[in-house]
């Protein structure tokens, strides 16, 4: 095998529609969930959720709207950042680019100010914000997001997903946004060649290659396309799109105080809680924690992890869980935990069952509802009783 060769094997295979994860959806996990985020996300109307997310093939165009939106995970698929950041990092001078769909006719030309055009295979719907702060965290000064041609485009309708993506992605640059990243509607009439690089297909020389496995770029490009990997077990970890964001804001200059959107979530717990750690064990990104030792517990959320997916609020039967607004950009970044609720702990004198100690009571709440309703039932707050059809016995 020869070094170009080599090189060439570091390209990703190509774009295809979304894969689901039914099992993994939100909604399998809670029956009284609303999240949809996945389905307004869609601009052709091919996803639904019910009990699970499902896709209607023939409604589906492949063009990655969904694939950075899910707070679990449970649709994936091809998003071409990979060979975006590594192309990017092969370039000559990659300082300012514009990035180009595959449908777009005239790539090659642009704004003087730009050095190439990157050009990924399918819809620029596929790239969620944290591909545009990853280009800014390996160097790149400014990115051009070429829109021009979605006018024409079949799957044209994608562009306010595009859109929103980069506005997301603005909102996080502590400085000079609206000069660093821009949707590029319409080029002017001051129009020069650039040279157009396929993000698969990246320009590979002697000194390319040298550079590649040399360069200090490359090295930070490799970081880069790697999501950070959360404390936590594999199965629960926050979703692709969230660890990427976190590794990219990680290595650029921020605004501490910066309010966040999108999927982030600030939580509190009232002094209902009752440490039975339910909603820690039903996080699925293993946002919340909860320690108990013989007399004490405390709950714990990382920001960071949060994807503001709802479980843990609808599976809280006392509803002590609430949203409060929205984390700073500062604690996100940090990744520390947040004490939520801190206490002491009983054990009911009936069933041995630890719990919060609110009062001089010595049952727990589940005994002490059962006592004074001996036929009584409850569910947590937003779960419904669905009426079950009579059985036929004949």
């Amino acid at each position: 095998m020869n070094w170009i060769s080599m090189a060439s094997r570091l390209a990703a295979p190509g774009s295809s529609g979304p894969t689901l994860a039914p099992d993994a959806c939100v909604h399998a996990r809670d029956v009284a969930a609303r999240c949809e985020v996945c389905v307004r996300a869609c601009p052709f109307e091919a996803l639904s959720v019910e009990r699970t997310v499902t896709l209607d093939p023939a409604r589906c165009t492949a063009c990655g709207a969904c694939l950075h939106v899910c707070p679990v995970d449970a649709i994936g698929g091809e998003d071409s950042v990979a060979d975006l950041l590594a192309c990017a990092t092969r370039l000559p001078d990659a300082r300012r680019i514009d990035i180009v769909c595959g449908r777009n006719p005239s790539p090659a030309t642009g704004s003087p100010t730009t050095n190439a055009a990157l050009q990924v295979p399918g819809c620029l719907a596929a790239l969620g914000p944290s591909a545009y702060l990853s280009l800014m965290a390996i160097g790149v000064e400014s990115v051009g997001v070429r829109l021009d041609a979605c006018g024409d485009c079949p799957i044209g309708a994608a562009r306010p997903r595009i859109e929103a993506a980069v506005d997301a992605a603005r909102t996080l640059l502590a400085n000079d946004a609206e000069s660093r990243l821009a949707a590029v509607h319409a080029v002017g009439p001051e129009q020069s060649p650039r040279p157009v690089y396929g993000v698969k297909n990246p320009p590979v020389s002697r000194r390319g290659l040298f550079r590649l496995f040399a360069a200090e770029a490359p090295r930070l490009a490799a970081r880069a396309l790697l999501p950070i990997e959360i404390q936590a077990p594999a199965q629960r970890q926050p979703p692709r799109e969230r660890r990427r964001l976190l590794n990219a804001l990680g290595r650029l200059p921020s605004s501490g105080d910066l309010p966040l959107s999108d999927g982030f979530v600030q939580l509190a717990a009232s002094e209902r809680c009752t440490a039975c750690g339910v909603c820690a064990r039903a996080c699925p990104t293993a946002a919340l924690t909860f320690d108990a030792s013989e007399d004490t517990f405390r709950l714990d959320v990382r920001p960071a992890a949060c994807t503001d997916c709802g479980i843990c609020l609808d599976v809280c039967e006392p509803d002590a869980l609430l949203r409060t607004g929205l984390p700073s950009l500062l604690s996100v970044v940090g990744g520390e935990a947040v004490t939520l609720r801190a206490g002491a702990l009983r054990r009911c004198r009936k069933c041995g069952v630890q719990f919060a100690v609110q009062g001089d009571e010595d049952l727990c709440p589940v005994c002490d509802f059962r006592r004074r309703n001996p036929f009584g039932s409850r569910l947590p707050p937003g779960v419904v009783a669905r009426d079950e059809p009579p059985t036929n016995h004949t």
